[in-house]
């Protein structure tokens, strides 16, 4: 209970706790006077309600942050306000804890009077370090300025931090880029490109290696990255290698491997790049057999011609090829079977062919020699199935008559067309042989002008075939009477003049054996 002078209109009550609900009753009296008991007393009025104001304590209200932020630049924001009204002003630095993973939109924060109930809000931005470091907490720090902070009871306060987290973007890994081609067996060449993910912490070092060295090379074996070329595009480049073998087109790969010895960041150590798909076109390799033409026709007087063999790709095993004559009593061989393996697949082979005399007059005999695979000594399969081209020989005929040999006439040699042209088998040197055999030995003139030919051509021939220019000579001289065959009459005229040119050419070898 609390008493006032009647003449007191207003009373300050005490000890009241602020924000706090009372309840009040007023009742009057009046004491006795000297003279009189004359004491007087109210009722008590009705109750009334007041609540007491009171002033907050000093403060800050700091709001939780609203999110996350990322290292892809994603913000959160808080908001800061103070409890109570200040008697100044009241500034509170902002700033983060690592700037490396967050920043803040200011530095600091002014309160006063008018401003201090008012939400200040601040925004947080995630900041992307390129490493990958997984997500990583940080602070905002709030820190009052004692230097700016004019209110005494804010000047030792100490706002809470707001805590944030950065959400890592990064993924420690490898960008492998694919060939830009396939390679070749005529060493045609690709590239592809590697280069990492997220910023290394250290070293990291990728070993490179071709699955297959006999189809694909690479120009480096290895690869080092670090914090300052991490994200810088490195070059392998791949170049084919031609093994010779027709084994069509080749698949293999270029192997990337992390070296765990010299890579010194944990995260890429455990990892395993992707490889690089290529493939090697086989460069033409056909499995055949190379035969030559004979070097020249065999004769009954034992003249041999040789052929040579070889292998027009590198074999997997062993191709043994068995050699035969179709006809051993016009011509034999000097071996019954080739043998090729890896090493000497493309080296020729030489096969001799000797004519056989059988002493009749048979003319000029065509026969093959015969190139067969021999399937059971044979070990490669693309080989096995072949049939290698067999070889055209003609055994000249050496004996008299009209097919007769080169002292009788026909069937011997054409000495000098032979001379000139290089073979007793070309084109032209065929047509004189055929106009000898169906056209002059079918007269007793022509007969004889073979044989005075046969007489005097031997020495000339020789003579031509030791000099080049004698030998262009002669061809040209020899070109009409190749084109006049077709004309007998014109012909006969020709090998006149020819016999001419023998006799002359005859001569004068003679003069020349005798100065000697």
């Amino acid at each position: 209970m609390n008493t006032v002078d009647k003449n007191v209109i207003a009373n300050t009550i005490t000890g009241l706790t602020p924000g706090t609900d009372y309840y009040f009753v007023l009742r009057t009296w009046t004491d006795p006077h000297a003279n009189n008991d004359n004491k007087v007393t109210s009722d008590y009025s009705d109750e009334a309600t007041a609540k007491t104001t009171g002033i907050s304590p000093a403060g800050f209200t700091v709001s939780a942050i609203s999110g996350d932020t990322g290292e892809d630049g994603t913000p959160a924001t808080f908001t800061v306000n103070l409890t109570s009204e200040p008697v100044g002003d009241v500034a509170v630095d902002v700033k983060s804890s690592d700037t490396t993973e967050g920043t803040v939109d200011k530095s600091a924060l002014i309160f006063n009077s008018i401003s201090w109930a008012g939400l200040q809000m601040v925004t947080v931005t995630g900041a992307d370090d390129y490493v990958a470091d997984g997500n990583i907490p940080y602070t905002v720090q709030l820190v009052v300025n004692t230097t700016d902070t004019t209110d005494s009871d804010y000047d030792p306060l100490n706002p809470p931090d707001v805590s944030v987290t950065n959400v890592d973007d990064e993924t420690a890994g490898f960008t492998v880029s694919s060939i830009t081609q396939d390679t070749a067996e005529d060493l045609t060449q690709g590239t592809f490109t590697v280069k990492l993910t997220s910023e290394p912490v250290g070293i990291v070092a990728v070993d490179v290696a071709s699955s297959d060295i006999t189809e694909g090379t690479v120009d480096k074996s290895a690869l080092t990255y670090d914090n300052t070329d991490w994200n810088i595009n490195q070059t392998v480049t791949v170049t084919g290698v031609n093994d010779y073998v027709a084994d069509g087109d080749i698949p293999y790969t270029i192997q990337l491997v992390v070296n765990t010895t010299d890579t010194t960041d944990s995260d890429y150590d455990p990892l395993n790049p992707a490889d690089v798909a290529v493939t090697n076109l086989d460069f033409g390799e056909t499995a055949g057999f190379s035969v030559s033409a004979i070097t020249q026709d065999t004769g009954e007087d034992l003249t041999q011609g040789t052929f040579t063999v070889k292998l027009t790709s590198e074999p997997v095993g062993v191709v043994v090829v068995n050699v035969t004559s179709s006809d051993t009593t016009e011509g034999t061989v000097d071996k019954s079977s080739l043998t090729y393996d890896n090493t000497d697949w493309n080296i020729n082979q030489t096969v001799t062919v000797t004519g056989v005399d059988d002493s009749a007059n048979d003319g000029d005999i065509a026969y093959t020699i015969q190139l067969i695979v021999n399937t059971t000594d044979t070990t490669d399969p693309a080989y096995d199935p072949l049939n290698p081209a067999d070889v055209s020989v003609i055994n000249l005929d050496d004996d008299g008559g009209g097919g007769g040999g080169a002292a009788a006439g026909g069937g011997g040699g054409c000495f000098i067309a032979t001379a000139a042209y290089g073979s007793y088998s070309e084109s032209h040197v065929m047509v004189l042989r055929k106009f000898r055999d169906n056209v002059l030995f079918m007269s007793a003139a022509g007969t004889a002008l073979v044989e005075m030919y046969y007489s005097y051509s031997p020495p000339v021939a020789n003579y031509i075939a030791s000099h080049g220019a004698l030998r262009t000579a002669t061809r040209i001289a020899l070109a009409p009477v190749v084109g006049a065959v077709k004309h007998p009459g014109v012909a006969l005229i020709s090998m006149g003049l020819l016999m001419g040119f023998v006799v002359a050419g005859a001569g004068e070898s003679l003069r020349r054996r005798r100065r000697k």
